[in-house]
């Protein structure tokens, strides 16, 4: 007999999609989106539909694996678990409590993952990561511009004139976000897309620009000043105005050009865009604030749209990210007395290889740091010597290989209910187990771990505490059977603060010896740099996108074998033609197997990733 169980994707996608299951005897049959969710409105990814594959695909893990000198070898759960007591009881005997590390990713985002930082807590703290892979330096810097800042619904659109996709390439990572461009088009408004690289975006958008890789600040800042020089400062209350607009008069039309490599119809074409007839909306991507001055690059974009008067109007307004932990109360994640140890998330391992007490018991929960973090050559090389490790994963990733114990867990499509808020529209959901799970939740399994290392059963009193307070939330608006609306922030609070510049933005040049800036994009079907088939062997050869100036200077050819190297790191791939990159400039789409060991360490001003400052030498293989 089969039956209908309601859920909603936990992926870490801004789009949330509500979902469908119909499942008989304990299998998922099919899963569709759900037609009463008022933003994804019945559509589902490749990403979500997979599921009724993946979950029964024979590469899945559903028994423990410990790696020695032979490979990975199966072992009963009772082992498996004797195998992790013993790991981390030694670390705790040899190192105290920050001999543990507690690892933790977005493999899924499910708000009850914070409840299971009360694990390290309850140890003492542990050593733990914080910084955000994905868009945690805009989203710090955007929330420095107001006292409290609005929610820009994505569906501001619908009464926008202009609406300009910067470096957010929607077809790919907001397909949901699509069908209300193509309506907005409709009603008249103008869509343009402005990007580093050819993009399904460009083609659907009435104009497209191209700049060079790292001259987003630059070009925010010389469109900022073209908006003040047309229009003064709008009727609206602003702080530091003169001091911001001081910082711009070196940046003319030249200084710009030579930033961003664009001609100056061009120039002049994108400049007009914005300050025609609005109101606009601007809608920035993750990749312009992964940089050294990204924060402050999104903050001169937040300026450009107050000077032009669409900050705080109907269809106007800069959007990047919510706040998709609003709902969750943070202090449930949290224990009294605890001194956590906390090295940086988006580059774990040089913060790993110099830790004092060392660490020699490594956790990995929902993440796949040697896939998705900086400089994983040097995570590589600490899992190497770190005398125990553990991976709980549902398939057996990067990081999960090269661990010395692979504990499966179910993936969030099995997990117990939870609830998902969304980056990028205004809806809460509750998720539901679409089918029982054959191994344990993350949540079952740190039990029996707690319960052998003596501790008290940190959850269960906690997640019922998360549900009653999240429901209870003022201001929640129920839409439909585990659908509300989250009350985020409709109003921009307090005077808008421009951001404090001294210099023009640089244009980085590579280190001696890294002549190409790489760029690596989103990969179609992956989630936040992981790819979703890394478990399975790679069909084909990885592509590496150049420009004609690149092929022809060097008289390469479309096919050619070439090798990426940096920091001692290599990559192979074939050569591909992108028409409209520039010299110096190569692209490989991310979620790649060791595509991140090319990558340096270092953190933007707020200590989260810089994916986009990255350096490297190209060579024919």
């Amino acid at each position: 007999m089969t039956s209908s169980v309601l859920s909603a994707c936990a992926f870490d996608c801004p789009d949330s999609c509500g979902l469908v299951a119909t499942v008989e005897g304990g299998r998922l049959l099919d899963l569709r989106g759900r037609e009463d969710h008022p933003y994804t409105r019945g559509f589902l990814c490749p990403k979500g539909s997979r599921w009724v594959r993946d979950l029964a695909a024979p590469d899945r893990l559903t028994v423990p694996l410990w790696r020695d000198g032979a490979g990975f070898r199966p072992l009963s759960w009772e082992e498996a678990l004797d195998r992790l007591v013993r790991g981390v009881e030694s670390a705790l005997a040899h190192s105290g409590h920050l001999g543990v590390l507690w690892a933790t990713g977005s493999g899924n985002l499910l708000l009850g993952n914070g409840i299971l930082d009360r694990f390290p807590e309850a140890l003492g703290g542990c050593t733990r990561v914080r910084g955000s892979l994905c868009g945690g330096e805009g989203g710090a810097a955007l929330k420095e511009s107001y006292a409290l800042r609005a929610h820009l619904p994505p569906e501001t659109v619908l009464a926008s004139r202009r609406i300009l996709l910067w470096g957010r390439n929607v077809a790919v990572t907001n397909p949901h976000f699509v069908p209300l461009l193509v309506e907005a088009r409709r009603r008249g408004a103008l869509v343009g897309s402005l990007d580093v690289r050819t993009t399904p975006t460009g083609r659907f958008a009435h104009r497209t620009w191209t700049v060079r890789p790292g001259s987003d600040g630059a070009l925010a800042r010389y469109l900022a000043r073209r908006a003040f020089e047309a229009r003064g400062f709008p009727d609206a209350p602003g702080e530091g105005g003169e001091t911001f607009l001081a910082a711009l008069r070196s940046l003319g039309e030249p200084e710009a050009r030579g930033a961003t490599g664009m001609g100056g119809e061009d120039l002049e074409d994108l400049a007009r865009f914005v300050l025609d007839e609005g109101p606009l909306s601007l809608w920035a991507g993750w990749a312009v604030q992964r940089s050294l001055q990204g924060g402050e690059t999104l903050r001169c974009l937040d300026a450009l749209v107050f000077l032009l008067g669409s900050q705080g109007v109907p269809g106007g307004g800069l959007g990047f990210s919510a706040d998709d932990e609003a709902a969750f109360p943070a202090d449930l994640g949290r224990l009294p007395g605890t001194r956590p140890r906390w090295i940086p998330r988006p580059a774990p391992g040089p913060a790993l290889l110099e830790a004092d007490p060392p660490v020699e018991a490594a956790l990995f929960l929902r993440a796949n740091p040697l896939s998705q973090a900086q400089d994983a050559g040097a995570l590589g090389r600490f899992l190497e010597t770190c005398p125990f490790s553990a991976c709980f994963d549902w398939r057996l990733s990067v990081t999960a290989r090269a661990c010395r114990l692979v504990l499966p867990v179910s993936p969030f499509p099995e997990q117990p209910g939870d609830f998902v808020l969304s980056y990028w529209h205004d809806l809460l959901q509750r998720t539901n187990p679409l089918v029982p799970s054959p191994v344990p939740s993350e949540r079952e399994l740190l039990l029996r771990l707690g319960a052998r290392l003596g501790l008290p059963d940190p959850f269960t009193e906690a997640f019922g505490e998360m549900e009653r307070r999240i429901l209870a939330t003022p201001g929640l608006e129920p839409l439909g059977e585990g659908i509300w609306r989250f009350p985020h922030p409709r109003e921009h609070q307090g005077p808008f603060r421009f951001p404090h510049l001294t210099e023009a933005v640089p244009v980085p040049e590579g280190p001696p010896g890294l002549p190409w800036r790489l760029v690596t994009p989103h990969r179609f079907g992956s989630v936040n740099g992981n790819d979703l088939a890394q478990a399975r062997p790679r069909t084909g050869r990885l592509a590496a996108w150049v420009g004609p100036a690149a092929l022809a200077s060097r008289g390469w050819k479309e096919g050619d074998e070439v090798v990426l190297s940096a920091r001692g790191a290599r990559l192979e791939a074939l050569l591909a033609l992108d028409p409209v990159l520039p010299e110096g400039v190569v692209v490989v789409e991310s979620g790649v197997e060791g595509l991140n060991a090319l990558i340096p360490p270092a953190l933007t001003d707020r200590g989260n990733n810089r994916l986009s400052d990255a350096w490297v030498q190209v060579e024919r293989g």
